[in-house]
């Protein structure tokens, strides 16, 4: 069977016989619900440097673009252990660039994909474990290393097609394991417009385990196997695996900790490659009876960067991470940072920051946060009279909500570039969005 047509060849296949595997007197009463959202984002974004052009100055002069997203999804509930659930998408987006000739190719209604398209089987062998078969969202810890298959289309999708089992030993302590394969474009795609969602096809396996067994000291621990199958205009094949593991201490009800590290180790033509990353942050929520529930939050987040005079690869790669992590603005300047990726390839960083939340208003959150940002590594042979120093980033986030079904948010970031960037980088960068929100 042609490739292309294996996806949708296996959730058809599950979709006939997921009926075999229902207990009728278990059926509920009302098995069938539907809904969906709309999604609209007005975006400004403006001198952002560009990671691939640092040396020459390149940057995104400027953009200014509105984005339309929509998503109906229907599920059926045969009983307590078994669903069906299907989610679809459309987006579309409005350019309005100046000066920049941008070719806009997310035309108003070109394609509907499914972000959501799997069967749900659990308490099978006596309650031990769940499975979910099909496309569905693999999101893990704070996403630094688990979340997005799907950077190319930005937030559209985050989907994977995946097989997952879940391991449940006791109420306090669990095991995912998942296999994982997505293509560089969506097979399954209604009246497709052949739209890459990643540079080249990757497909892996992982176990990502959880325990609570000690309230004040859970932990969750990870191994995952990746193969990027680059052709050798790309770089060739990257096999990759990763060992990591989280603890999120609390010590009391007003200060808790999250602290993750992971390693890597692997090869890309023979050659050696494997990073390290540490994210760490400590948050204290001080005057806990106040109607502002004002946080204080404290951070640093280290991700190992290539050593020009090693033979081996020392820069951290990305695993399943190419996602706002901390900036949308920095996203963008991430392009071909580590071995050809499009955006988001978040390597080389050394970021102290610090931040503060507060309640301003019911339902509204406001969110403040600088970040300092420098490299761990550079090669001044390639990179002569440049530094280190990325810059210093500053955002500002407000999440509001008005309702159960109407909610968004207002975003700025900006960056003060630092020498890491050509003198002629000299203007300070900024994102800006706007978002609002209708579910129902």
């Amino acid at each position: 069977m042609n490739k292309k047509y294996k996806l949708g060849a296996l959730m058809a296949s599950f979709m006939t016989i997921s009926s075999s595997c229902v207990m009728a007197n278990n059926a509920v009463d009302e098995p069938f619900s539907w809904g969906g959202d709309f999604r609209f984002r007005l975006v400004s974004l403006k001198d952002i440097p560009l990671e691939a052009g640092r040396s020459k100055g390149v940057k995104i002069e400027e953009s200014l673009f509105t984005r339309f997203r929509t998503r109906l999804w229907g599920q059926y509930v045969f009983n307590q252990d078994y669903k069906v659930k299907v989610r679809a998408v459309n987006e579309f987006r409005n350019y309005d660039n100046g000066k920049t000739n941008h070719n806009n190719s997310w035309r108003a209604m070109d394609e509907f994909v499914f972000d959501e398209l799997y069967l749900d089987a659990n308490n099978q062998f006596d309650g031990l474990m769940d499975f979910r078969l099909g496309r569905q969202g693999l999101i893990y810890g704070t996403g630094k290393v688990f979340l997005e298959a799907n950077p190319l289309d930005g937030s559209r999708t985050i989907y994977h097609n995946a097989a997952k089992a879940v391991v449940k030993f006791n109420p306090e302590n669990s095991l995912d394991i998942f296999y994982f394969n997505n293509p560089k474009q969506d097979s399954i795609a209604i009246h497709s417009s052949d739209r890459d969602l990643i540079e080249w096809a990757e497909e892996g396996a992982a176990v990502y385990g959880k325990n609570k067994s000690f309230a004040a000291f859970p932990f969750e621990y990870y191994y995952v196997y990746k193969d990027e199958k680059r052709n050798i205009k790309d770089g060739n094949p990257v096999h990759l695996n990763t060992v990591g593991a989280r603890i999120m201490p609390k010590f009391g009800p007003t200060l808790n900790a999250n602290f993750e590290l992971a390693s890597q180790w692997g090869s890309q033509d023979g050659s050696s490659i494997g990073g390290t990353m540490f994210d760490s942050v400590l948050n204290w929520k001080f005057m806990p009876d106040s109607s502002l529930k004002p946080t204080l939050s404290a951070g640093y987040y280290y991700l190992s960067g290539n050593d020009a005079g090693s033979s081996k690869n020392e820069a951290w790669h990305p695993v399943l991470s190419r996602w706002p992590q901390f900036s949308e603005l920095y996203l963008y300047s991430f392009i071909d940072g580590a071995g050809g990726h499009g955006i988001g390839s978040w390597t080389n960083v050394s970021m102290p920051w610090i931040g503060a939340g507060l309640d301003v208003f019911k339902g509204g959150h406001l969110d403040v946060r600088y970040f300092n940002m420098s490299a761990n590594e550079i090669d001044k042979a390639s990179y002569p009279g440049l530094g280190d120093k990325r810059g210093d980033l500053l955002t500002i986030k407000l999440k509001y909500k008005i309702n159960k079904n109407w909610y968004g948010h207002l975003m700025a970031e900006f960056l003060d570039p630092g020498d890491y960037y050509a003198d002629s980088v000299d203007n300070s960068a900024h994102f800006l969005r706007a978002e609002i929100n209708y579910k129902f």
